[in-house]
C-alpha cells in the first residue's frame, strides 16, 4: 500500500497496521490511498479516504470518510483514521493468504449515530495569543486576539470572525538612538451562502476592517455573490472547478489625505474568480484567475493568475512548482507624500506598485528499496 497523505504520522500507521507493506513510491503499491480533507462547521476537519486498486486490484476502488471534532487531540484523530484505513482495506485484504486471520468485530454502543444537537450547530471559538523575542539591540513583540461564531449545514453556511493584531519592533541603533515601528490591524467578517443545488450557490459577504499599513481608518464593504461548480460539491475533496461572481459597494475612511487627494471613498465594484483544484494519485493541481475593478473607472483594477502543482513524473521522480502574479491598478488607499526611509525598510507603511509576483521550482528523486515498515524511534525523528 502507499499512503498518499502529506500531514499523516506514518510510523503510527505502520505499527497499527503490520499487515500491510507500506511502500515508498505510488508505482510500487497494488493499492493507493490518497487523503484528502476540508473544514467541517464545528471547527474539526473531515476526511476523505479515496482507496485506488491497481495492479492484480486494478477497478477496485472505494472512499470513506470521517469527521474529527476541534477539541480532540492528534492521539484521538490518528486512532480514528488508522480504524477507518484499516476497514477500507479489509476487501483487498480478503482476497490475499491473510484473509483466514482476518475477523470482524462490533463494538455496539447505546450512543445514536447523530444525536440530537442542543446548539443546533452553532459553534464558537475564542483565541489569544502573544509572542516576544529579542537580544541585547532589539526586540520584538505580538499580541493577537480572534471570535469566531460559525454554522454549517447542508443547505446554509454561516461564518463570522474578528481579529486584531498588534506588532512591535524595537532597534537600538548606538547608544543615544533606537527605532520603533509598530503595525495594527483589525478586521471582522461574515459570509452567509445558500444551496441551490448541486452545482449552485448563493450569499454574500460583508467585512470591516482598519490597518495602519494599508492608510484606513475603517472600511466596510458589502459584496452579494453566486458560485457555480462544475462538479458537484460532494466532490470537492478531490476536484473543483468553480466560477465566483460578486458585486457591491465599499465605503473607507483613510487615516492620511490619499495620493488622489481623498480622505472618504465610497466605492462601487466587482470580481470574478475561477478557480480549479484536484487531487489524484498522479498528484495535486490548482489553478486560479481572478479580477476586481471599480465600477466608477475601468482603470482602477487588479488581475492576478496562480498556480500550482505536485506530480509524480516516473517512479522516485517528482517535481513541485507553484507562482503566482498580479497586475496592480487599483492601490487607492495610498498616502499622499514621500516615505522615509525607515518606513520602506521595515514595511510600516503600504508602497505603489504596478505588480506583484512570487515562484518556486523544486525537484525530488528517491531510489532504493521500496518498503518503509521499519520503525525505529532511537534519537528522534
Amino acid at each position: 500500500m502507499y499512503l498518499d497523505c502529506a500531514y499523516c504520522e506514518m510510523d503510527f500507521f505502520v505499527k497499527e497496521l503490520p499487515y500491510v507493506d507500506f511502500v515508498r513510491d505510488a508505482a510500487d503499491a497494488e493499492v493507493h490511498v490518497l487523503v484528502t480533507d476540508q473544514p467541517t462547521g464545528s471547527e474539526g476537519t473531515e476526511y476523505t479516504l479515496r482507496y485506488v486498486g491497481k495492479g492484480r486490484f486494478a477497478g477496485v476502488d472505494d472512499e470513506l470518510r470521517f469527521a474529527s471534532r476541534s477539541f480532540e487531540t492528534d492521539f484521538e484523530v490518528r486512532a480514528q483514521g488508522a480504524r477507518v484505513l484499516a476497514l477500507g482495506l479489509a476487501r483487498y485484504l480478503a482476497h490475499t493468504p491473510y484473509a483466514a486471520e482476518l475477523s470482524l468485530a462490533f463494538a455496539k454502543s447505546d450512543t445514536p449515530v447523530q444525536p440530537e444537537d442542543p446548539w443546533d450547530f452553532w459553534v464558537f471559538n475564542i483565541a489569544g495569543s502573544s509572542y516576544i523575542n529579542g537580544e541585547q539591540t532589539s526586540t520584538y513583540q505580538s499580541m493577537n486576539g480572534s471570535l469566531s461564531i460559525n454554522r454549517v449545514t447542508e443547505q446554509w453556511k454561516f461564518r463570522s470572525s474578528a481579529s486584531l493584531n498588534y506588532q512591535e519592533n524595537t532597534f537600538e541603533i548606538d547608544d543615544s538612538t533606537s527605532l520603533t515601528s509598530i503595525s495594527r490591524n483589525q478586521v471582522a467578517d461574515v459570509l452567509l451562502v445558500r444551496a441551490l443545488g448541486a452545482h449552485v450557490s448563493a450569499g454574500a459577504s460583508a467585512a470591516f476592517s482598519t490597518s495602519t499599513f494599508s492608510n484606513v481608518a475603517f472600511s466596510a464593504s458589502l459584496m452579494p455573490a453566486i458560485e457555480v461548480n462544475l462538479f458537484p460539491y460532494e466532490e470537492a475533496t478531490w476536484r473543483q472547478l468553480r466560477a465566483l461572481y460578486s458585486i457591491g459597494v465599499k465605503d473607507v475612511r483613510y487615516t492620511d489625505t490619499t495620493i488622489y487627494d481623498k480622505l472618504h471613498s465610497t466605492l462601487f465594484l466587482h470580481t470574478l474568480s475561477l478557480t480549479y483544484e484536484t487531487k489524484q494519485p498522479w498528484g495535486n493541481a490548482s489553478g486560479s484567475l481572478w479580477s476586481s475593478s471599480y465600477l466608477h473607472d475601468a482603470g482602477k483594477y487588479t488581475v492576478g493568475i496562480s498556480g500550482s502543482f505536485t506530480v509524480r513524473i516516473f517512479k522516485g521522480l517528482g517535481i513541485d512548482c507553484y507562482g503566482g502574479y498580479s497586475a496592480v491598478h487599483d492601490q487607492l488607499s495610498i498616502a499622499k507624500g514621500d516615505l522615509s526611509t525607515d518606513e520602506i525598510l521595515l514595511q510600516r507603511s503600504q508602497r505603489e506598485t504596478q505588480f506583484s509576483y512570487y515562484a518556486s521550482v523544486g525537484i525530488s528523486y528517491t531510489f532504493g528499496s521500496i518498503f518503509s515498515t521499519i520503525v525505529n524511534p532511537r534519537f528522534g525523528n
